[in-house]
């Protein structure tokens, strides 16, 4: 979370921060948030799409990264035509998927805006 935490305090060095997450990018903005309040930074709020908390830490298969893969180019592909978007997407897969196994979010965030 190290990595992102520094991408949003790069790009908003002051102030409260406002973060989304579509799909399985809302974990990865609830964990950012996480860090993000660890350093000492406010998180105004975290707004998550389409998103499910996982409950325990999973190892994804090599199968169930490949099915993933697969139906990610296809979605990319026929969403944006764009076979550079598809491989450049497809290059991240894995090793998203890897972070969502080792990062369950079983707690509610209690963080509620002034």
């Amino acid at each position: 979370m190290a990595r992102y935490a520094d991408l949003v305090e790069t790009a908003r060095p002051e102030g409260p921060c406002l973060l989304l997450g579509y799909s399985l990018g809302g974990n990865l903005a609830f964990e950012t948030a996480k860090e993000l309040e660890r350093r000492g930074r406010r998180v105004g709020h975290v707004v998550i799409l389409d998103s499910r908390r996982i409950m325990e830490r999973y190892e994804p298969g090599d199968e169930g990264i490949r099915h993933f893969e697969a139906e990610l180019a296809d979605h990319l592909r026929k969403h944006t035509g764009s076979e550079a978007v598809a491989q450049e997407t497809l290059a991240h897969a894995a090793e998203y998927l890897t972070f969502c196994g080792r990062t369950p979010t079983p707690e509610r965030s209690t963080h509620r805006s002034a």
